[in-house]
């Protein structure tokens, strides 16, 4: 049988037109896709869920474009502007939603959220606060609400502000971060030491109830109970904050010296550096070697003072005070070549970077032994 090719000529033209037809129809199906303000929120949402920030970001900001009454992508575009380090482009999407009427609850509640993580972002703090107010007030037992608070209050330093802050959000929550409370305390009472000991004195003392181990109450408990002449109590509190923070337990070795040569009882204090060095970690033990060092110096025992400063140097080569106590002890022996032996040392490591402190000082004040004022000198 053959064909007429006029017959086949038509009908391949025929399928011709049906399959252009069907590329036109697909084409006009898939831009009428990517203009839909639907199908660019679903693929915004899909991009965040992957973690594709900048493809979502076009995409939400696609979608209100074309529906204005997305307020899901309205809120999630401000959230990725903030996050990617624009707050306030992002403030000024957020606060246009808090105008808008027939607003549920819940959607006042997501909308303030964000305008206070805004605020926050943008180190506005006073703004955040009033804005965690209206945030609180929209809904009483908002853990965030209490949380930007708080973060408001540390970040203004409003110590009273912070402590109140936590006692409420430990009402809403149920829990309570004792540490913490017991830090905004000390900062509380430090403001009023000055002015309202007595007042100080309770603040630390709660501190203390919260957390057993909140060193600066000892600190300052301590200098409270000298100022009111009571040496062997302030003695207690010092020893507690030494041996609760070894690292910085040099703070508190001159006032510990001084009130025990005034109990006549300088002697203990070698045995509270001994039990400082068996408590603290190797690391945190120079201070009190150095100290030790020191007592046996102005004893004249340098051999034993000599100990006491090599170990020192075995923790950190570089210690500027343990080079310092050997030149002094190079002096007192009558030693100056080793006195400048030491002293080269000692500048050879600060230029290395190894002193953890080292003043710029010249070689003569370096090379002067200060006269001893210690206690026990008188």
């Amino acid at each position: 049988m053959t064909i007429d090719p006029t017959l086949l000529i038509a009908i391949l033209a025929l399928g011709l037109v049906f399959l252009l037809w069907g590329i036109w129809g697909w084409m006009r199906m898939r831009s009428g896709e990517q203009a839909s303000p639907a199908t660019a929120y679903t693929r915004g949402l899909s991009a965040l869920i992957s973690g594709r920030r900048k493809e979502a970001l076009d995409c939400l900001k696609e979608a209100v474009q074309h529906d204005s009454e997305n307020l899901d992508a309205y809120i999630r575009l401000g959230d990725l502007l903030r996050d990617g380090g624009e707050p306030n482009k992002a403030l000024a999407v957020h606060k246009d939603l808090t105008v808008r009427s027939r607003l549920t609850p819940a959607e006042r509640v997501r909308i303030m959220t964000s305008v206070t993580k805004d605020y926050l972002a943008a180190s506005r703090f006073e703004e955040a606060g009033s804005s965690a107010e209206r945030l609180k007030q929209l809904d009483k037992n908002n853990p965030f609400a209490y949380q930007a608070l708080r973060h408001v209050a540390e970040s203004l330093e409003d110590w009273p502000r912070a402590v109140q802050a936590m006692q409420d959000e430990a009402r809403v929550t149920g829990r309570s971060d004792k540490k913490q409370h017991a830090s905004y305390l000390c900062r509380v009472g430090g403001r009023v030491h000055a002015t309202n000991a007595d007042e100080a004195m309770s603040l630390y003392l709660e501190a203390l109830k919260l957390d057993p181990n909140a060193v600066e109450a000892h600190l300052a408990l301590g200098d409270i109970h000298l100022e009111r002449g009571e040496t062997k109590k302030a003695i207690e509190h010092w020893r507690s904050f030494a041996l609760g923070a070894p690292e910085r337990a040099f703070e508190v070795f001159e006032r510990l010296e001084r009130s025990y040569f005034e109990l006549g009882q300088f002697g203990e204090v070698v045995t509270f550096y001994r039990e400082l060095l068996h408590r603290s970690p190797r690391e945190a033990s120079a201070p009190a070697l150095l100290a030790l060092a020191e007592i046996h110096r102005r004893k004249g025992d340098f051999d034993e003072a000599e100990n006491f400063v090599r170990d020192a140097l075995d923790i950190d080569p570089g210690d500027f005070k343990a080079h310092r106590h050997w030149i002094k002890l190079a002096l007192d022996r009558e030693d100056p070549a080793e006195a400048l032996s030491r002293l080269d040392r000692m500048l050879d490591a600060t230029q290395d970077g190894k002193s953890k402190s080292l003043p710029v000082l010249e070689e003569t004040a370096l090379l002067q032994v200060p006269q001893d004022s210690s206690p026990e000198n008188g």
